[in-house]
């Protein structure tokens, strides 16, 4: 039996519980039950609530800080409304000096950690026929399972089905990447290399671009989560991978414009909502 998936509080879990306390509080002010003024004063608890998830959920320090900074914005925000602490927004500009620091030395390391990512094929291994992904390189705690052959004849890993083994075949017995990327008045940009499991992207008056040419699925279809609301969200796959739209536009357009391969290595499921805003995938 297969124990019950814990929830999670992910960016568009807080979006969608925010659209819809907004639309109970409306409700309510129009019926005279409550004032609308007095209950938007705790608006900053929705801030906290997603960086409070980012923190605990988190997999990296990249997360960590997102969770942190939007801690820290709703906290500040919400002592400001309630008449404890006063600031203008023109005192926290001298932090942009800090978040560019921090960008610069966080690129840095990531270069440096580039050579050993686990998504890299394994030198040290013969290079595979035509038509069969190479092995990759065991790094930390991750390795990935030998799921096709070599030398060709040899027997396949535990667990894979005879037949499997070959292009566009998920990496079973790997965990893959959660990658969560939201952007508010503000762009971001992602590029995953390795083992990636589920894809979530927000844009709110802003952009994001998601670029999944490097990543290797681990679920077969893999699903792709998306909201656009008054933004735009651009996607990239490998040539190989099919589309399978599932999301919603709403007052905005979910354009796919990826070519059809004749036979795909993977699926991918896109799923979510574009109000008055954009999202495209393309190869």
């Amino acid at each position: 039996m297969t124990p019950p998936r814990p929830v999670e509080i992910t960016p568009h879990m807080a979006i969608g519980v925010a659209l819809a306390l907004l639309g109970v509080v409306l409700t309510l002010d129009n019926l005279g039950f409550v004032e609308f003024g007095e209950v938007m004063r705790f608006w900053p608890l929705i801030p906290m609530l997603a960086g409070t998830a980012y923190i605990v959920q988190g997999r990296e320090i990249r997360e960590w800080g997102i969770g942190l900074a939007w801690l820290l914005v709703g906290t500040a925000f919400l002592l400001r409304n309630l008449d404890i602490f006063h600031f203008d927004l023109t005192d926290f500009l001298p932090l942009i000096l800090v978040a560019v620091g921090l960008k610069v030395i966080f690129a840095r390391h990531r270069r440096h950690q580039a050579a050993r990512w686990p998504g890299m094929p394994d030198p040290t291994q013969p290079p595979p026929p035509p038509g069969v992904p190479p092995a990759f390189a065991p790094t930390g705690e991750e390795a990935f399972a030998t799921r096709f052959p070599w030398p060709p004849g040899a027997p396949a890993a535990p667990g894979t089905a005879p037949g499997t083994a070959g292009a566009g075949a998920p990496t079973a017995g790997v965990r893959g990447q959660i990658i969560r990327v939201f952007a508010i008045l503000w762009g971001a940009d992602r590029r995953p290399r390795g083992p990636v499991a589920h894809v979530e992207v927000s844009a709110i008056m802003g952009g994001c671009d998601v670029d999944l040419r490097d990543a290797v699925p681990t679920t077969d279809p893999i699903a792709i989560q998306v909201f656009a609301m008054w933004g735009g969200i651009d996607i990239r796959i490998p040539p190989g991978w099919s589309v399978e739209i599932e999301a919603w536009p709403i007052l905005g357009g979910v354009v796919d414009n990826t070519q059809a391969p004749a036979l795909p290595s993977h699926r991918v499921i896109l799923r979510g909502m574009a109000f008055m805003g954009g999202v495209e995938i393309k190869n």
